[in-house]
């Protein structure tokens, strides 16, 4: 019975993350979630904008306007910093 259980949760989060794959490009525009950053990211202006908050290609995370535009900025950036501490304690650049 436990077998059972753990595969189709694996199917379920199989077909979830195939899902997300597949919504992750359309038509050539990337879709972002603002709470995550993408290291590398860069912005309209050529600089590092690893929160989406102004993407080359006209989709971006709001990240200056107040509300959920600002949480979500917060949110990405404290992602960002904890992605670097942990790179730093596995001795990484």
């Amino acid at each position: 019975m436990n077998a059972l259980r753990l595969s189709g949760a694996a199917l379920v989060v199989t077909v979830l993350l195939a899902a997300a794959a597949a919504l992750g490009s359309c038509h050539g525009v990337d879709i972002y979630t603002c709470n995550v950053p993408t290291p590398g990211e860069v912005g309209a202006d050529g600089g590092p904008d690893p929160c989406h908050c102004n993407v080359v290609d006209g989709v971006s995370c709001h990240c200056t306007e107040p509300g959920d535009g600002n949480l979500f900025y917060m949110q990405c950036m404290t992602t960002l910093a904890g992605l670097a501490d942990a790179g730093d304690a596995e001795g990484g650049p």
